[in-house]
């Protein structure tokens, strides 16, 4: 059975997700944040401002912050870097060989 994968092309960046879910909903500034998980202001702005992801450190504290759990954090991430990383490979795909056949995949 073959099951359609379900692409996203354009997943919001983390930081936006952290600043407009959470961080705005409960008027927590970018200093108050950076005390709460325990990391710098520029760390936690470059984050908000799409400049750096979410480590799995960092999911583990938003997590542990805001009462999710770390995959959710680290599912965001994933679908961000992954359409990122759709979008090069799209230039390029087609000077890729192909090594194996549906019929007999290595």
């Amino acid at each position: 059975m073959i099951m359609k994968e379900y692409i996203m092309y354009d997943p919001s960046h983390p930081g936006e997700i952290l600043r407009e879910d959470y961080m705005e909903p409960l008027n927590i500034d970018v200093t108050s944040m950076a005390e709460k998980v325990m990391i710098s202001r520029k760390q936690v702005s470059l984050i908000l401002n799409e400049k750096a992801g979410i480590s799995p450190l960092m999911s583990l504290k938003l997590a542990k912050v805001f009462g999710t759990s770390p995959e959710f954090f680290l599912r965001l991430q994933q679908q961000y870097d992954l359409a990122k990383a759709r979008t090069e490979f799209e230039k390029i795909e087609k000077d890729l060989p192909v090594l194996y056949h549906e019929e007999n995949p290595a």
